[in-house]
């Protein structure tokens, strides 16, 4: 049971991580548009 919360809240952080560094990303393209 622990082992499956444990599993949901890494899949959760990971899925935050990418959003995190997908907007990183775009906020970078916008820099260099500039």
């Amino acid at each position: 049971m622990f082992g499956k919360l444990k599993e949901k809240l890494f899949n959760a952080v990971s899925k935050i991580s990418e959003k995190i560094y997908k907007k990183g990303e775009e906020s970078e393209e916008e820099i260099k548009k500039e």
